[in-house]
């Protein structure tokens, strides 16, 4: 009832209040979270990364929730991280990968790979968005042609879609590598680009540990079949 009630108030009717209720139980659930904390996460969450301009009592609405529930949940399996975590991050981090229209499974995968180093929540989340934006600011488009890149290397051709975080990592240390940096001047450059306090923690992002961390979560059971099991 308190679910339904929350549900109601958040502005959801008919059909969306009982999918949005069957993945907040599972979620509530399989992260032993207060079922109300799990259905406003999963609502803003969810609000908050559409990249659709999805209604909340569109009939897709509901599967666009079962899809971040499951996007959410097997973060967590596959990493040192529960769902408040990986919701904290996104809460810090979400508003620009909505906005740039990157791919939201790697930004997902790169929490994961940062749990597993120690970096989580609000902490992970700052850094993420920091390095998301930093080529919107001199400063960092500076420290780009330092390593003969620009803005519009970091974007699709036609401007609408940045790339990934694991591309632009990749892309940023071949350049760097290609000049024959070393680990001080790595550092002074992610100093530059995305600001001391976030520097150490970019640099902890491992692409290929990333990839892993994908592939498990592509092979994660869906919420509603590890909900089965529980029950």
């Amino acid at each position: 009832t308190d679910g339904l009630i929350t549900l109601g108030r958040a502005g959801l009717k008919g059909d969306s209040i009982t999918k949005v209720l069957q993945e907040g139980f599972k979620l509530s659930k399989l992260e032993a979270l207060d079922l109300n904390y799990a259905l406003e996460s999963l609502i803003s969450t969810t609000n908050l990364l559409d990249t659709k301009g999805i209604s909340m009592n569109d009939e897709e609405y509901g599967k666009a929730v079962e899809e971040m529930n499951n996007l959410i949940v097997s973060t967590s399996e596959v990493s040192p991280l529960d769902a408040r975590d990986i919701i904290n991050t996104m809460q810090h981090a979400g508003g620009y990968v909505q906005t740039s229209g990157m791919d939201q499974k790697d930004v997902f995968a790169v929490i994961a790979q940062l749990g597993s180093v120690g970096t989580k929540g609000e902490i992970a989340g700052t850094a993420l968005r920091a390095f998301m934006s930093a080529c919107q600011k001199d400063t960092g488009q500076r420290a780009l042609e330092r390593i003969g890149l620009n803005v519009n290397d970091l974007w699709g051709e036609n401007g609408e879609t940045m790339m990934s975080i694991t591309d632009m990592k990749d892309l940023i240390d071949s350049q760097m590598e290609a000049k024959g940096y070393s680990k001080q001047e790595k550092l002074e450059f992610y100093s530059d680009f995305v600001g001391y306090k976030q520097a150490n923690q970019i640099m902890k992002i491992d692409t290929d540990s990333v990839a892993q961390y994908r592939e498990e979560m592509d092979k994660s059971e869906s919420v509603t079949e590890k909900v089965s099991i529980l029950l």
